[in-house]
């Protein structure tokens, strides 16, 4: 159920979802013993997402989203466990600022946050696999030349130099193996475009 909207003559846009789901024989592995083990479980996942964008002129707009996330196994080994990757709430906010030039150049500033609650990255909640909430910073300055074939951008990711993993495999031993995301990153991107 959902609904998308548009007020103030276009320049605010609000954007709703709300959904529940029931998963029937949904398969997943799991590693013991150092062997990967497939299964059938059953599960039920519900959230609300919403998104908005708000234009305040011309060249400055804010834009958002919101997230809640319920999802857990309803039948199988696991059952009443969070399924992995299920993180109760995420959000994001980002800021756009639009600069014109006399030459016909356009300077597009960009800046924006994103925010992840904590999860589980096994569908056991082995607390190995549990990652933390974090939030990523990331920034941006686009230059487009005055007849749209160029543009050269400066970028800037994981400003705040968060360690946080994008995937987690617990060890039969007891260890664990995290692959981290690029830590704070700078960087130049030149784009040329042909008709």
């Amino acid at each position: 159920v959902g609904a998308r909207t548009l007020w103030l003559d276009g320049r605010l846009r609000f954007n709703f979802n709300y959904f529940d789901i029931d998963y029937e024989d949904l398969q997943t592995w799991s590693l013991i013993n150092f062997v990967l083990i497939a299964d059938n479980a059953s599960a039920e996942v519900s959230g609300v997402e919403t998104e908005f964008a708000v234009a305040f002129t011309e060249n400055f707009s804010i834009s958002g989203s919101f997230a809640t996330l319920d999802g857990k196994f309803a039948e199988g080994p696991n059952a009443g466990n969070i399924m992995p990757r299920a993180p109760d709430q995420t959000w994001s906010l980002a800021a756009n600022l639009s600069i014109p030039y006399a030459s016909g150049r356009v300077l597009e500033l960009t800046a924006g946050a994103a925010y992840t609650d904590e999860y589980h990255f096994e569908l056991t909640n082995d607390p190995r696999g549990l990652e933390g909430d974090v939030t990523v910073l990331d920034a941006s300055a686009r230059l487009i030349s005055s007849d749209e074939r160029w543009d050269v951008t400066l970028w800037g990711k994981n400003l705040g130099d968060e360690l946080y993993s994008v995937h987690h495999i617990n060890g039969s031993l007891g260890g664990a193996t995290r692959i981290y995301a690029p830590p704070r990153t700078y960087g130049v991107s030149f784009n040329m475009y042909w008709n």
